[in-house]
This record gives structure tokens, sequence and C-alpha cells, in this order.
């Protein structure tokens, strides 16, 4: 009987082997080629990318001399946290990074360390105040003249009132927001939508940072 079992186990190791040498004999098969993007899609992808880095090159040295312009004494510290600062926080407000800055531009020519007599402190200018309701707490004026944290209030407060213009004229333009979107930075959200609907669209304060926006970017 155990020579019977090892005379099947020796049978069955030799058709193994057998049929393992058949499979090796047999021509190896060609796996199918990778399929590659036609030529001209990967040219055009480059020339995609490339446009793109151009572009943002030509952004950010718009963005450079703007500032230069307004303030050519800023440092270089002031400056990156100005631009990181605004492209950071300024993604709600529908405004362009210039268009933001222009309007900084405008309440502190860029001094990191601007006041006024009505409580306005930094870069944008932000009042006391106004920084205690959108903090939600009291906050000390020092950190008003932080570039980041002034940023950060003045988005938050465009925010807002953006949401009461969207409110107040949903089937107006883009153009049309903007325009009261800025106002209401200097005189609150309910005066200035109030100037827009007599008709009154653009306020003094309009053609100053208008003014501000067209020096910044020399046209």
């Amino acid at each position: 009987m155990k020579a019977k079992i090892i005379a099947f186990i020796i049978l069955v190791l030799l058709i193994v082997i057998f049929v393992a040498v058949l499979i090796g004999l047999e021509p190896a098969k060609k796996s199918a080629p990778t399929k590659e993007a036609p030529i001209d899609n990967q040219k055009n992808e480059l020339i995609k990318e490339a446009e793109k880095i151009v572009n943002e090159s030509k952004e950010d040295k718009k963005f450079y001399d703007f500032v230069y312009i307004i303030n050519p004494n800023i440092s270089i510290k002031d400056y990156n946290n100005l631009k990181d600062s605004i492209e950071k926080y300024n993604k709600e407000t529908r405004l362009t990074n210039i268009e933001f800055l222009a309007v900084c531009a405008h309440e502190s020519l860029l001094v990191r360390k601007a006041s006024s007599p009505s409580n306005d402190y930094g870069i944008c200018q932000i009042n006391l105040g106004t920084a205690r309701f959108l903090n939600g707490k009291p906050v000390d004026i020092k950190h008003l003249y932080e570039i980041d944290f002034n940023i950060m209030l003045a988005s938050k407060l465009m925010k807002l009132n953006l949401a009461e213009i969207d409110k107040i004229f949903p089937d107006e333009t883009e153009g049309f927001k903007k325009l009261v979107l800025i106002s209401s930075y200097n005189m609150g959200v309910f005066r200035s939508v109030n100037l827009a609907k007599r008709g009154q669209l653009t306020s003094v304060y309009n053609e100053k940072v208008m003014k501000t926006l067209i020096r910044g970017t020399k046209i």
C-alpha cells in the first residue's frame, strides 16, 4: 500500500515537471505596449503649464510694482506678509488681489503702523470697535499692527458685507456688487446699499480707491 502511494506521488511530480517544461518551451508572450499620450497632447499640457507659470509671474510682478509705487520704503518682511496674507484671506470677497490691495493702499498707503484719530489702525485701518466685533473679543491695538491679523479682519468684514449685498441685489452684476462692496468698507454696508439704490453707485471713496488702483498699476 505504501509503495503504491509513493508511486502515485512520483507520477504526479513527473506530470507537474513535464507541464512546467512545456510551458517553459513556449515563446514568451509580448505584453501589450503601454499606450502613451499622443505627442500633441503632451505638448499642449506643457504649453498650458508654461502659460500658467508666465501668468502667475506677471501677477506677482504687477503686485510687486503696485506695492513699491505706493510705498517705496516698505520692508521685504512687510511686503511678504502683505502678499501672503492677501493671497490667504482674499478668497471669498470676490475682489481680485490687486483690488483688495488698492483698498489697503488707499486706507494706509501700505504703512503697517498707520493710525488715525478715529481709532483706525494698521494696513487696512481697522477700527478698534469693529475689530472687537469681528474678533468676538477685545483686541489689543498692537495686534492690529500685525499685517496678517489686520487683513484677516478686513476680509472678514468684506465677506459679511458681501453677504448682505448679495441678499439685497441678487440679480445685479458682479461689477455693480464690487463697487457697493468697496464703498461699504468705508461707510458701512447699509449706507452704501442705500446710495446704490438711489443710483449713486460711485461714492467719493470708490473714486479714491480707483485712483489708487490706477496709480499703483500705472494704467
